[in-house]
């Protein structure tokens, strides 16, 4: 399994899914717990470089 980044709420394929609000930490350790392992659905370059830089991945 891994972590998928949206800049959306709307999803087109079939899962399972949870959106909620979390901090940046929380974020963090989910990553941990999920080995790195994460997709990046985010449209817009400038947006996916900058959650990059601040997660450091």
């Amino acid at each position: 399994m891994e972590i998928a980044f949206l800049n959306s709420l709307v999803v087109t394929s079939p899962g399972f899914y949870k959106a909620e609000k979390i901090t940046l930490e929380e974020v963090k350790q989910w990553l941990k717990h999920y080995d790195g392992r994460y997709k990046s659905f985010i449209g817009h370059k400038s947006t996916a470089q900058f959650l990059q830089k601040l997660l450091g991945i």
